[in-house]
């Protein structure tokens, strides 16, 4: 496979090359203004687009993707970090910033053997499926394209790495490239890989008898979360504690075996087994910049009284008084 796509779109009889975001024409050009659908003209241009439930707006773009020259079996770049769900109808990813959470952006008319599954953490320029032209049952129904739906911010940027070379068939893309990614990740997964849903966590908690946050089971403050054999039983054996975010481990202990310990009980004393492992990651969060401040020049004001110095005879006088 070629390490570098190409970009072009469909207008009229001819086919264009694309180089940026600006080279896209509006969706469906031919086609004016469609009933049915939203517009709104973003910089001067005037554009198709989605409103998010929190009032965001995605733009919407059809390009083809081409690697060798040729748009068949061709992989799609997800164009956004985030938790994705898959959709049959129209061949659909949708990826958000959290399970549930606000929509980023999405990708319609893939082959519906997604390469990733509902719940999946998907990086920037990570592939989400097939270029297809899956129409709204699930068939393909539409020439091979890609439909992509995203803040206009996110979609020059996207057009732009794809063109540079910086998201790949292959690697996807390299370095960190998305503004979006999450700022965690729950530290356990299900058996085959994907991400719990928050429901799914409390859901799982529910079957641990001790350790619960806030109080503990003995009504004293207990400030983290038990997983055991009895919820997650599968990060045994088949998935590995991950860290909640990207950070610098600090400090670390591994014990070979565990340690025990009698533990006198009222009516028997038993030998538990217990572990001190642990691992310290220092994470570093880093604000926005705040504009610089007008202030102005520190100054003085104090009440003050004019005297008037007649004569030497009465200086005395003058000095008496209390000037302040």
């Amino acid at each position: 496979m070629s390490n570098r796509y190409t970009i072009v779109e469909s207008v009229g009889s001819a086919t264009q090359s694309v180089m940026s975001f600006e080279d896209l024409e509006k969706h469906h050009p031919s086609s004016g203004q469609e009933a049915g659908r939203d517009y709104e003209t973003i910089d001067g241009d005037f554009e198709e687009i989605r409103k998010t439930a929190d009032g965001r707006t995605l733009i919407k773009k059809d390009f083809v993707l081409l690697i060798n020259g040729s748009n068949t079996s061709v992989p799609v770049p997800c164009p956004v970090s985030g938790y994705v769900k898959t959709k049959t109808a129209y061949g659909t990813v949708s990826i958000y910033d959290s399970p549930g959470g606000k929509l980023l952006g999405q990708v319609l008319h893939l082959n519906t053997a997604f390469k990733v599954k509902d719940g999946d953490f998907v990086e920037y320029g990570q592939a989400v499926g097939i270029q297809s032209g899956t129409g709204p049952a699930g068939t393909v129904s539409y020439a091979i394209h890609a439909h992509v739906e995203l803040e206009k911010s996110q979609f020059v940027k996207y057009i732009a790495d794809i063109v540079s070379g910086t998201i790949t068939p292959n690697t996807g893309a390299s370095g960190n490239s998305s503004g979006n990614e999450p700022p965690f990740q729950f530290p356990i997964r299900k058996a085959d890989g994907s991400h719990y849903q928050v429901a799914e966590i409390y859901k799982e908690l529910e079957k641990e008898t001790s350790g619960h946050y806030l109080l503990g089971n003995h009504g004293f403050w207990h400030g983290g979360l038990h997983f055991s054999e009895r919820s997650v039983p599968h990060c045994m054996t088949k998935q590995a504690i991950r860290c909640m975010a990207d950070g610098e481990v600090v400090a670390y202990r591994l014990n070979k075996d565990y340690l025990t310990s009698n533990f006198q009980g009222e009516t028997e004393c038993s030998n538990l087994r217990y572990s001190t492992s642990f691992c310290l990651v220092r994470h570093t969060y880093e604000s926005a910049k705040r504009p610089p401040e007008k202030k102005e020049k520190p100054k003085i004001e104090w009440p003050g009284r004019v005297v008037r110095l007649s004569s030497s005879r009465n200086a005395r006088d003058v000095a008496g008084k209390n000037l302040g």
